[in-house]
């Protein structure tokens, strides 16, 4: 499977998969709301029906990025929840479904970096929607809970989310490099022999695995997901990347430029309103991109 086309596919999906999906929950649902109904019929609302294997796509979906099994209390809650979405925005469901169910035969049949992304795209996403929707703040909070520390030191924690996060851009290096991605064999290790690790690293360091989940963000916007952005990360990749001892330091490198590009941008974003452009906001995109792109050329701004 070409992985490119991969990242473009779940990229394009993955909108859609969140309106439909605010929670993302594992639900364990039987029964039926209608005695008229099929018995995979969860709920529905007027022509539109939630099915036992729509939840078990989502479910698919939600372990992505769990690192321990939600209770069955906790399944329970959750199960209603995504009940009473439902019931909101049934439409939206019914419209979204094919695109759901090919993102979790993805997580059912990708790559272990394919799959690694696309739980960095929903945790990225989830985390981004929670800002304004209590639902999905539910659900982060939940997520939070099932990925207990790793390692933690003076208040900074690593868990498997943050780990997913450093693997991901680690393989996008590697695989830009041609050499081999990461491996489960090659993660477990690193994982067991982390927290001796971290107690050791320079507080900086510290700080950036701690954020490799933010960071993850910042390497693919603007970075990754421009294309004129990606063939200068790829170039660089190229130029200093000359075996599997480059991958980790390069990675870190590229994820330092998205920093900078992002909190360029957002001093970028309010000098324009301060200053009173109107247009900012239809504008902002291709601003920002070509300010980014003028940055990562080395040309200022």
């Amino acid at each position: 499977m070409n992985s490119s086309h991969s990242r473009s596919r779940s990229r394009n999906w993955l909108p859609m998969l969140l309106l439909m999906a605010p929670l993302g929950v594992p639900i364990l649902a039987q029964g039926t709301n209608a005695t008229n109904q099929p018995p995979n019929v969860v709920s529905s609302a007027g022509d539109n029906v939630l099915t036992t294997e729509d939840l078990e796509d989502l479910r698919v979906l939600d372990a992505s990025v769990l690192d321990t099994p939600l209770s069955p209390e906790e399944q329970q809650a959750a199960r209603q929840n995504i009940l009473n979405q439902f019931q909101k925005n049934a439409a939206n469901f019914t419209k979204t479904r094919s695109a759901t169910h090919q993102l979790a035969e993805f997580m059912r049949h990708g790559s272990l970096a394919e799959r690694t992304e696309i739980s960095m795209r929903l945790w990225a996403a989830w985390n981004d929607r929670a800002q304004t929707d209590p639902a999905t703040r539910w659900w982060v909070d939940m997520v939070r809970r099932h990925n207990p520390p790793i390692a933690q030191s003076g208040g900074l924690v690593v868990t498997r989310i943050q780990i997913n996060g450093l693997f991901a851009d680690d393989d996008w290096v590697a695989k830009t490099a041609g050499l081999p991605p990461s491996t489960e064999a090659s993660r477990s290790t690193y994982v067991r022999e982390f927290p001796t690790k971290f107690a050791a690293m320079l507080p900086e360091e510290k700080v950036k695995l701690a954020r490799a989940d933010v960071r993850w963000f910042d390497m693919h916007d603007p970075i990754l997901d421009h294309n004129d952005l990606q063939k200068i990360a790829v170039n660089e990749v190229h130029e200093h990347v000359h075996g599997p001892q480059d991958v980790y330091s390069e990675a870190r490198n590229l994820e330092d430029i998205g920093v900078q590009f992002n909190t360029e941008i957002a001093q970028f974003a309010h000098n324009m309103t301060a200053i009173g452009n109107m247009d900012f906001k239809t504008k902002s995109n291709i601003n920002n991109l070509n300010y980014a792109t003028r940055l990562f050329q080395g040309k200022g701004p």
